[in-house]
């Protein structure tokens, strides 16, 4: 094991912990086990697993009740999808034994009424794609987990954190997160929201961190940023939005990490 944090932030794609990574000081590389990242659009530096340790310069009011406080952090870039989620992430929890994870990033909005930059917090999480209903399953549980992970204590968790968030004049909401390894556009987004109407995002990564936390027993919060809508030209969409909801997302963790300490 490395050291001790209290907070392990994770995100899919060095775009979006790039905007973490400007809000702290004294950030410093750590090696790690894992090879790089594969080709494609979307690929290269978003494949790479990279971990830092360092200071988030907090907003708000700070755990003594100042204006602003500083966290001890690990950040970790994981990989784009529900397996390097898991595999890093479980690393990454036995490396630095957190108290609390938090995943930054980018989502695409489900909600009828979501706009682009949006900053998402899970109320709950479940995968959009996993399918066992034909042995008694509920859609989108995996056989042997829970339909759907969060409970009393992460939506309290959320509801502190959109407060928090709020308060800094910030667009919010919290509510149910979806995720699986497909990028939702338009021809399988109504399908999605058939299956779950009280969905707010989707993306591939939030539900696999909420599960690797739910086995290891350690406290866990999903707050991204919508880069899309799940449009026709979710692809485009996508890649304009990228990093305005990386930067928004970042932001709201600033804000959000106090109450949430």
């Amino acid at each position: 094991m490395t050291s001790h944090v209290d907070v392990l932030v994770v995100a899919a794609m060095a775009e979006e912990a790039a905007a973490v990574s400007s809000l702290c000081t004294d950030l410093r590389a750590l090696a790690h086990p894992f090879a790089g990242g594969g080709k494609g659009r979307g690929a290269g530096s978003s494949g790479e697993v990279s971990a830092s340790v360092g200071t988030l310069e907090c907003a708000g009011s700070g755990a003594q009740g100042s204006d602003a406080c500083q966290a001890p952090i690990a950040l970790v870039t994981t990989g784009v999808g529900t397996a390097a989620a898991s595999a890093v992430l479980t690393w990454a929890i036995g490396e630095f034994s957190p108290r609390l994870i938090v995943n930054v990033g980018s989502c695409g909005g489900l909600a009828e009424d979501i706009t682009v930059g949006t900053v998402a917090l899970g109320s709950s999480y479940a995968y959009s794609i996993a399918e066992a209903t034909a042995f008694g399953y509920e859609t989108g549980q995996v056989p042997g987990a829970p339909a759907q992970f969060g409970g009393q204590e992460c939506e309290a968790r959320a509801r502190r954190a959109l407060e928090a968030v709020e308060a800094a004049s910030l667009r919010a909401r919290s509510g149910l997160m979806l995720s699986g390894d497909a990028f939702v556009t338009a021809d399988i987004a109504e399908g999605v929201r058939a299956k779950f109407p009280g969905a707010i995002t989707a993306d591939m990564e939030s539900c696999a961190f909420a599960h690797v936390a739910h086995l290891m027993q350690v406290p866990f919060l999903a707050l991204r940023a919508v880069s899309d809508l799940c449009s026709p030209r979710a692809n485009e969409e996508f890649h304009i939005g990228l990093e305005v909801a990386a930067e928004a997302s970042a932001q709201a963790l600033a804000h959000a990490l106090p109450s949430l300490r």
